[in-house]
């Protein structure tokens, strides 16, 4: 039971690895993205360099809290940070 369990979780966190990117107009008319990631801000920053390959300026950052995940010791907030970028 423990080891379905342990298996659960690892397939839940491994699945909470994803990006999402949704590409619109930035506010002075280039592109811009609105990134999400459920694990780091770091991958939001990474996804950003690979959408805007002559780089990018950071219009907002934020993180959500969408849930609770409980592993038998400890109740864990599941978060997601997002940030807003425009291409330069």
């Amino acid at each position: 039971m423990i080891k379905l369990f342990s298996l659960s979780l690892v397939l839940v966190l491994m699945a909470g690895c994803a990006t999402q990117s949704r590409a619109m107009r930035g506010p002075n008319g280039n592109m811009a993205y609105s990134i999400s990631c459920k694990r780091g801000i770091e991958n939001c920053y990474e996804q950003a360099s690979r959408n805007c390959k002559n780089g990018y300026t950071l219009i907002s950052q934020g993180q959500k809290t969408k849930g609770y995940v409980s592993t038998g010791y400890a109740v864990m907030p599941v978060s997601q940070d997002n940030i807003f970028v425009e291409c330069k």
